[in-house]
This record gives C-alpha cells, structure tokens and sequence, in this order.
C-alpha cells in the first residue's frame, strides 16, 4: 500500500508538470523593468522601459514612474489608485504598454513578450528651477494592484537658479520660553 501512494504522488506530479509545461507563463503582479532608462532630453526628463515576457493576463499593464525633490528618502512609494486625476502630476507618472489597441476599452490584449511602454515625459519647465530630483519606476499590474520592484535610481538637477525666500516672523510675546504659548 505504502508503495502504491508513492507511485500515485508521482504520477500526480508528472500529470501536473504535463499540463505546467502547456501553460503559458503569466504574471498578474508586476515584474522588474526590462531595459530601464532615464534622460534629460529638449528640455524634459524621459523614462523608458519595457514590460518582461511574463507580462500578459490580468492588465492593464503600466510603467509607474515615482519623482522626489533632493533624496530617495523623499520616496513615498504609496503611488495613487489607477484611476486617479493625479497622475502625471508632481511626484507621479504612468504610461500604458505600447503596443496597437492597447487602451483602456480594448480589453488588454498583451501577447506575453518583451514589449516597450511609452515614454514617461516629465517637462522640466513643471519642475523647481535648480534642483536636484531622483526619480524611480515599476511596472504596476492595475488589475490587481501590484507593483514589480524599483527600478535603479536616476539623479538630474533642473537648470537654473532656486529662487531665494525672505522669511521675517515676529514673536507675542517677543521673548520665548519653555512651556509658554506663543504666537508667531
């Protein structure tokens, strides 16, 4: 009997790697980048990157692109729902894969193969003059929320100059003390 439950383990096994081995690949959670790229170009910052070959079911499929002034410290990495009104506004952008029909009415087709995202264009004109930024991206599977790891870091600083600030407050009273109120 002990015999027959080993032989039936491993017949169940082979039967599964049987129809594994039919099966396509498929990744309903994001994977890592292929081929991710970051440059200051004709006054914009551009992003690029393509889906894995295990991109396909369950989309729609997007380059997640974050943006923080300074420091990846400043990464929050709580990107907004998919639906939002805020991306491709300072610190988030996103574009779809780029390939013919692939639109939020079309279903999603994919064909589970290595295949670009359209570029991420951030004008630089948006952005603080003179300043240091470190932007990241991921591919994010919207249909289930899932995010692939960060890609590396891309570090640029905006041309021009940080405009200067003047700040003058006044105290009530004029003298500060521990654990009294204060009006600034």
């Amino acid at each position: 009997m002990k015999h027959t439950g080993r032989s039936l383990s491993r017949l169940l096994l082979f039967v599964f790697f049987l129809i594994a081995a039919g099966q396509e690949a498929k990744a309903c959670h994001g994977v890592a980048l292929v081929g991710f790229s970051a440059s200051v170009s004709g006054g914009n910052v551009v992003v690029n990157g393509s889906s894995d070959a295990a991109t396909c079911g369950c989309g729609p499929y997007y380059m997640e692109v974050e943006l923080a002034c300074f420091s990846t410290a400043n990464f929050t990495g709580n990107a907004p729902t998919c639906t939002a009104s805020t991306w491709n506004t300072y610190p988030w952008y996103r574009s779809l894969l780029n390939v013919p029909n692939y639109t939020a009415a079309a279903g999603w087709p994919d064909n589970c193969v290595v295949e670009p995202y359209n570029s991420v264009v951030i004008p630089i004109s948006s952005l603080c003059p003179g300043t240091q930024y470190v932007l990241r991206a991921r591919e994010r599977v919207c249909g289930s929320g899932s995010g692939g790891p960060w890609s590396s870091t891309f570090t640029f600083t905006t041309p021009g100059t940080p405009p200067s600030f003047t700040l003058t407050a006044t105290a009530n009273p004029s003298t500060i003390c521990p654990g009294t109120p204060v009006t600034l």
